[in-house]
């Protein structure tokens, strides 16, 4: 008998329609990424919205937390299902202790929730 291995795919619509299900709604999505700034040890968290109801919109979210690394973005938070934050990996910050909010991956849903374009800076 023949055997054939076969790996699954996904479009990059399945972000937009996971947003949609995990999310619901603009303001969980912000919570949701405030919660990111504070599993990242962060003592201050800076939300700015420009331009709000037009074209041009933009929300910012700065933090003083501790970012992730290049490596962390690109297999974990990039990476949809990821147990980054849950089970074994459970983590605990650094700084103050913190036990862990993110639980779904949602920070990366809330993203597709609320935008299209993401920029990350250390």
């Amino acid at each position: 008998m023949n055997q054939h291995i076969f790996s699954f795919k996904a479009n990059s619509h399945i972000l937009s329609l996971l947003g949609d299900e995990l999310i619901g709604s603009d303001n969980l999505a912000i919570f949701e990424l405030v919660k990111n700034s504070y599993d990242a040890d962060a003592s201050h968290v800076k939300i700015i919205f420009d331009n709000i109801n037009t074209p041009e919109a933009t929300i910012t979210i700065e933090d003083n937390g501790c970012g992730m690394s290049l490596e962390t973005i690109e297999k974990s938070w990039l990476e949809i299902g990821t147990d980054f934050k849950r089970g074994k990996n459970k983590k605990i910050s650094r700084k103050y202790k913190r036990n862990s909010l993110g639980r779904k991956r949602s920070g990366t849903a809330s993203c597709t929730q609320i935008g299209y374009c993401y920029s990350f800076r250390n």
